[in-house]
């Protein structure tokens, strides 16, 4: 209960520090001005996409000049006085991308999933609204299923947005079964994955050996795993330890553990490091200059991914980043959003699914999947390349469509 009070009284604070700011910022004359609402809670792929929505509608809106006013929506509550600010300061508020539809019960958000807004908040805006590549985000092994109020909201947005986007087709599925009207659903990608890398070497590394980048997620072990949660854990990360071992032992080279939070993976990093030894180097260790994630960084992070073979990735963008740069990837994950991902690419089978308890047969099963990745490597790329210049038009037509509405 405790908990619970601090966290409403400083999402609070936290909402009367933004009326200010908002207050004191200025309208650029001749320009978009975009109060852009996303979840940015310092995870790199996070600032990632962010940068990638801000740099893809720059392109869309040619030589007009945009002004992007960021706000966390995890720390703000969309109050009935601010929905009259962003009235008067903005052309245009844009809600996304990433898994806002999660709901966290502790939470104080009214909605009952990421976007803390009613529908008399949404009712009083009258500039036009963009949901942009939102994502499901209900994990495998959490009972905290979606209250109706999340339904009723979600489809009151969808009825006040000028247009609405999720991040993939099982997205859109999950929406419709919620009651959203399916012909007002358009499907975009991330756009993390147009990133471009800006040259960030990594100390040690050599390009003519094969370089495997890991990356796991130790936050919220119960929801991504079957119980015993931490002892699952525990068993899939010792199997996948034990398979990089043995590949290493065929392929000279070197594993990376690429953190998308500072801190955070300890648990994993942990048991890798006694398994490996001095063949796990962590990014966090090498390059702490990259953490706290920024926008500034969010270039140096993509080509970590582009220097590496191969990518075993269980967070949403340590599988969207690598594929933007054609670096073959494997998901590692319980949650649909990575299945709904390798759908949306054409690769399905690229899936270590840990909804599953680890049996004896798990090393070596993800050796198998290294082995046939590492063998199709050339051709993944090709197809990758392919299927990105595909997304990417459909990105782009999108985009115009948002920067249209303000003509």
């Amino acid at each position: 209960m405790m908990g619970t009070v601090k966290r409403q009284l400083r999402t609070l604070a936290n909402s009367l520090g933004l009326q200010l700011r908002l207050i004191l910022a200025r309208r650029w004359d001749n320009a978009i001005n975009i109060c852009h609402m996303g979840a940015w809670s310092g995870n790199m792929g996070d600032s990632v996409l962010l940068l990638g929505i801000q740099q893809e509608l720059r392109r869309a809106a040619g030589d007009k000049p945009i002004n992007f006013f960021p706000v966390n929506v995890q720390l703000t509550r969309v109050t009935p006085w601010l929905a009259r600010v962003i009235n008067h300061k903005f052309d245009l508020l844009l809600i996304g991308g990433g898994g806002l539809f999660l709901h966290k019960p502790e939470s104080p958000s009214r909605s009952s999933w990421q976007l803390d807004i009613t529908e008399l908040e949404l009712d009083i805006l009258t500039i036009p609204v963009v949901v942009y590549g939102i994502g499901y985000n209900q994990f495998e092994f959490t009972d905290r299923l979606m209250p109706d109020l999340a339904n009723r909201v979600l489809r009151h947005l969808q009825t006040k947005a000028a247009l609405f986007s999720v991040r993939n087709r099982g997205t859109r599925e999950e929406f419709i079964r919620r009651g959203l009207d399916p012909n007002k659903i358009t499907v975009i990608p991330d756009p993390a994955m147009f990133v471009g890398p800006k040259p960030c070497p990594i100390p040690g590394l050599d390009p003519n050996k094969l370089n495997i980048g890991i990356n796991l997620a130790a936050d919220r072990l119960a929801w991504r795993y079957p119980a015993p949660a931490f002892e699952t854990a525990k068993a899939w990360v010792m199997a996948l330890g034990n398979a990089l071992k043995a590949i290493l032992a065929h392929h000279p080279g070197q594993i990376y553990y690429l953190s998308h939070m500072l801190k955070t993976d300890a648990f994993y990093t942990r048991i890798l490091g006694q398994i490996l030894g001095d063949k796990l180097i962590v990014l966090e260790d090498v390059l702490p200059q990259l953490f706290p994630p920024t926008l500034k960084l969010a270039p140096c992070f993509v080509d970590i991914y582009r220097q590496m073979s191969l990518v075993i990735g269980m967070r949403g963008h340590a599988n969207i980043i690598p594929f933007g740069v054609a670096t073959p990837v494997i998901a590692m994950s319980s949650h649909p959003k990575n299945r709904f991902f390798l759908e949306e690419i054409g690769t399905p089978e690229q899936l270590i699914d840990t909804r599953y308890l680890p049996d004896d047969a798990t090393t070596q099963h993800i050796v198998q999947a290294i082995e046939s990745t590492l063998a199709r490597a050339e051709d993944l790329k090709a197809h990758y390349l392919k299927r990105k210049r595909e997304l990417h038009q459909t990105a782009q037509l999108f985009n115009r469509q948002i920067v249209a509405l303000l003509q």
